[in-house]
């Protein structure tokens, strides 16, 4: 599977106006999204049960517009023109004349996701992983995914069962509150199944493995996450310059972050409660003593054996043992708090586990990729339903580079116009889209336990203008991933993360799975893509130079306006005009935009 052509043809399928509507109803999903996850995971199953290169490309672009009639006609997509929409496409990037015709006329006006029977004679493998693969993409949880292939088996027959049957479904999950650190986790367990052809899968409770032959537990060597001994001195030379009049002694920093016990290849074992091992399910740690603690972690609350003084999560990621920045809230103690942390911390049980420790060099090495001091927020994007592992990576990826780019060139870029043209006319989509599509040589941290990728961001200013300056970037990451939810988050932990339990309030109130409603959400994406220069167009005309203060306070004052003025609010710039034109022209004549 190709999947740089796999994307560059799904943004082609897929412009705003069609990409971004869920077509989900119980969890919101968009048509970009759900369509490139079938695809992905279609193509690397039908690798799985054959080296014929035609089934595998059927399998893979008829999984990728399955729902292109059936739900397509949500935004006015006839089977007509849809017909000439996947045509016209799959021509452009040379696909087979006799695949294009068996998808457009075959695949898609029958959707053998929902009904494989009838290609079970022709096409036996293309349309089991079709169904396979619509069936786990659009399962929300890992544990469930049995129960799912069982209730759907049904439509299959005999010869797709026994391919079925042929294969294996693996779960791995590291149940660990510490993010960033079971993030890394995941990437060593994706870098193990790499070298045995295994399909890595996001999910929502762990990452899915299928492969043709049963799968081991994955050795993990705890390792591979201590200190790099250069990085230790820089965290270090950090804190002591931050320090009073430089005077934070070695001594008492090494004493401090037990250098002994996470300098990489140390003697030492890693002191871990025997609790924290039933957090793991097919993922077995190495380098680890197991035993009983009698202490509390401060940060995680897993019982702790050996603690660990607090100001090391401090060192690491502030370069300072002053509590007011890292700490968590505790109640009055009728003491001085930096008194009560630095010298009694042992006594009152105020203490750190290692795996915290593990977890803030894990988000310090992505603050030094990143060219970022400070971990003051984290932007978070949720894959709601199970994603191919690359696939999760990549729309990561691209998410990192729309967030870095806007962030070190601001005022650079003339965002205005990428959003206007990527609206207008699907190839410009296209093409701004693959621009964010490079090697960026950034951490990319993707999470499986709670499906997600996260990025640390700094602070720029007071709150509000941080939040004027990262509130378009975070739309313009769902535009051009069509991915959501995104969260724009002060902390990153399990609570924060469990949207359904704790949910988080969107900015617009509305439901993306609305049926009413959900056309509209291209047109709430372009809002909130422009939402910091909205007035710049007539500031500009007045001859006033808005500063960014000023535009964190007309951020916030449109934030406060119903949902039913998005249209409205579009109006005000010329490049939310064009989008609202663009939209209309699609209304009245789909194809006018490709």
């Amino acid at each position: 599977m190709k999947l740089r052509q796999l994307t560059e043809i799904a943004y082609n399928l897929f412009p705003p106006f069609i990409g971004l509507v869920s077509w989900k109803y119980k969890i919101p999903s968009s048509a970009l999204y759900h369509s490139l996850s079938v695809a992905s995971i279609a193509g690397s199953i039908a690798e799985l049960l054959t080296n014929d290169a035609d089934e595998i490309e059927l399998a893979t672009y008829a999984g990728l517009v399955h729902d292109y009639y059936q739900k397509g006609d949500s935004v006015g997509l006839t089977t007509s023109i849809g017909e000439k929409i996947l045509k016209k496409v799959f021509d452009k990037y040379g696909l087979d004349k006799r695949i294009i015709d068996t998808i457009v006329c075959e695949a898609t006006r029958y959707n053998i996701a929902e009904n494989p029977g009838i290609w079970a004679g022709k096409h036996p493998i293309a349309s089991l992983s079709i169904w396979l693969a619509d069936t786990i993409a659009g399962t929300p949880s890992a544990l469930l995914l049995e129960q799912a292939i069982r209730e759907r088996s049904s439509r299959l027959d005999e010869t797709q069962r026994k391919l079925l049957q042929s294969l294996r479904i693996t779960i791995f999950s590291a149940l660990l509150p510490q993010v960033a650190l079971r993030s890394g986790i995941y990437s060593e367990v994706v870098k193990t199944l790499s070298k045995t052809h295994a399909i890595p899968i996001l999910a929502r409770d762990g990452l899915i493995a299928i492969s043709n032959t049963d799968m081991p537990q994955v050795q993990i060597d705890i390792d591979t996450f201590r200190f790099d001994p250069n990085i230790y001195h820089i965290i270090y030379d950090e804190a002591r310059k931050k320090s009073r009049s430089n005077t934070l002694k070695r001594e008492t920093f090494d004493k401090r972050m037990r250098q002994d016990l996470f300098l990489r290849n140390s003697n030492h074992k890693i002191p871990l409660d025997e609790s924290v091992r039933k957090l793991f399910l097919n993922i077995d740690l190495s380098n680890i003593l197991w035993g009983s603690g009698s202490y509390r972690c401060m940060f995680c609350g897993l019982p702790v054996v050996d603690p660990i003084h607090p100001s090391a999560v401090g060192y690491i990621l502030y370069a300072s043992s002053s509590v007011e920045r890292w700490s968590v809230r505790v109640p009055a103690v009728g003491i001085n708090l930096n008194s009560l942390f630095q010298k009694k911390w042992l006594g009152a049980g105020i203490v750190s586990c290692p795996l915290c420790v593990l977890d803030a060099y894990e988000v310090y090495l992505m603050m030094r990729t990143n060219n970022i001091n400070s971990a003051d927020y984290f932007a978070v994007l949720y894959f709601p339903l199970p994603t191919h592992y690359m696939v999760a990576e990549m729309l990561s990826a691209v998410a990192h580079r729309v967030l870095s780019t806007a962030i070190s060139q601001r005022g650079g870029i003339d965002f205005a116009s990428v959003i206007k043209e990527s609206f207008e006319k699907a190839e410009k989509y296209v093409e701004h889209a693959m621009e964010y599509i490079k090697d960026t040589g950034a951490a990319i941290l993707v999470d499986s336990t709670w499906a997600l990728y996260f990025e640390v961001m700094q602070m720029v200013g007071g709150e509000l203008e941080t939040l004027a300056t990262y509130l378009s970037s975070l739309a313009r990451v769902i535009l051009f991933t069509g991915v959501y939810p995104v969260k724009f988050s002060s902390k990153i932990d399990p609570l924060t993360e469990r949207r359904l339990l704790s949910p988080a309030y969107s900015l617009y109130d509305v439901d993306p799975a609305d049926e009413r409603l959900r056309d509209q959400t291209p047109l709430l994406v372009a809002l909130l893509s422009i939402i910091n220069i909205l007035d710049d167009e007539l500031s500009t005309r007045r001859g006033v130079r808005l500063t960014d203060k000023d535009r964190a306070r007309h951020v916030m004052d449109y934030l406060r306006y119903p949902y039913s003025m998005h249209r409205d609010l579009l109006l005000k710039h010329s490049a939310g005009r064009a989008v609202l034109s663009a939209y209309h022209r699609f209304r009245e004549d789909p194809l006018s935009i490709f």
